[in-house]
């Protein structure tokens, strides 16, 4: 309901000087209460959107399906053209993919009543004479949750991780129809991927850096690492289950991941394995890690002459030349 809206009304918005009018069916989403017999008295929430973009709003009566024919004949379109041929998909992502490709082809094809232009082409003629589209209408329920012992907040029987610093404090959470964002003091502190089963639970283990670092014996049994990504996992077994020591290591690397990023990590372990196995160490990876983002600076101060000699050292040590740590 909110996504085609949003897809009409944003092509509406586009036109200049026209008075614009959405067809609504008798849903509960969309009206409020009855007044009287027949009138309608709309929800906030549509009010709000009639009023940013600048359009009105009709409802149909019920049971009266031919009152909304244009609605119903796109939507018979999209079906008929587009999932026709393809109808059963692993996710609502891929699901909306396939749709923008589909569209995207169809909207390229000639058309007859265009003079032989396609859509797209027509486009590009009239966006000249379009006003300014406005920025997206967040759309999304807020919500204030409390943050529990473990780090979790609920959220329609499903729990989503914070940051494990802001135990026992509230937070504010935005839903949307696809992802739900954490924010404390107006800072955002986590997302998630929405969850659409029920008493489900989504964790992300670099918002137990904290807890991980006091008891770091609890990482391998933990929900968070189960839930890790496949790329950690297969560093963590390959460099750092041996020993507890080395568990601790590992805890250090997901901060250096938290700061920096996966693959500019996943670049620094496989230039070390190039040399030796055993030279994989987080020590070592936050070396290479720093010097490639190392800022331009002057030799001419005494220290950082001394920091850039120290680095080549350990270049030296490491048998490295300069396109190595660059490629």
């Amino acid at each position: 309901m909110v996504s085609f809206l949003d897809a009409h009304v944003s092509a509406f918005n586009s036109l200049g000087g026209v008075h614009h009018e959405i067809v609504y069916d008798n849903l509960k989403q969309a009206v409020k209460r009855f007044v009287g017999p027949t009138e309608k008295l709309a929800n906030d929430d549509l009010v709000k959107l009639s009023l940013y973009y600048g359009f009105n709003y009709r409802f149909c009566n019920v049971r009266r399906g031919n009152e909304k024919g244009k609605v119903e004949k796109g939507i018979e379109i999209i079906r008929r053209r587009v999932f026709s041929q393809k109808d059963t998909f692993s996710s609502l992502k891929e699901a909306n993919q396939y749709l923008a490709e589909r569209l995207k082809h169809i909207n390229s094809l000639e058309k007859r009543y265009l003079d032989y232009k396609s859509p797209v082409e027509f486009l590009k003629e009239e966006k000249e004479y379009l006003k300014p589209l406005k920025p997206n209408y967040e759309v999304c329920i807020q919500k204030e949750n409390r943050v529990n012992k473990y780090s979790l907040i609920t959220i329609e029987q499903n729990k989503y991780s914070v940051p494990d610093h802001l135990v026992g404090k509230f937070v504010m959470s935005r839903i949307y129809s696809d992802k739900i964002m954490v924010f404390y003091k107006d800072k955002l502190v986590a997302s998630h991927e929405r969850i659409y089963e029920l008493h489900k639970t989504s964790i992300e283990i670099n918002h137990y850096l904290l807890t991980l670092k006091r008891k770091p014996g609890a990482l391998k049994s933990s929900l968070a690492f189960h839930q890790m990504a496949p790329d950690l996992k297969v560093i963590y077994e390959l460099y750092y289950s041996n020993y507890t020591k080395k568990t601790k290591e590992f805890i250090e690397l997901l901060s250096l991941v938290r700061e920096y990023n996966l693959d500019l990590i996943k670049k620094a372990i496989e230039t070390l394995a190039k040399n030796k196995v055993s030279m994989v160490n987080t020590a070592n990876i936050k070396l290479l890690v720093q010097k490639e983002n190392i800022p331009e600076i002057e030799l001419s101060d005494e220290i950082n002459h001394n920091s850039l000699k120290l680095l080549k050292q350990w270049d030296t040590v490491f048998n490295l030349n300069e396109r190595e740590m660059v490629q």
